[in-house]
């Protein structure tokens, strides 16, 4: 997880939404049922695989593209 996110404002003031693209390792993802941005670890098509705790932890949580929004850095 790379932070959390409380509101949907402070989402749009960080983070820009991306379309048109795939997502591939490394790009940011916002997850809205768990309220936080996380760093994509595997995709696989439209599918992404996140890591849920600290980096290295190994809970990995997978996510079809219905329950996840590409971002990137403003």
């Amino acid at each position: 997880m790379v932070e959390k996110i409380t509101s949907l404002a402070e989402l749009q003031k960080k983070y820009v939404l991306v379309t048109g693209r795939r997502p591939k390792k490394g790009d940011l993802v916002y997850v809205p049922s768990q309220q936080a941005v996380f760093e994509v670890q595997y995709a696989d098509r439209m599918n992404v695989r996140v890591e849920r705790g600290h980096k290295g932890s190994g809970l990995l949580l997978t996510l079809p593209f219905s329950h996840y929004k590409l971002i990137e850095k403003k």
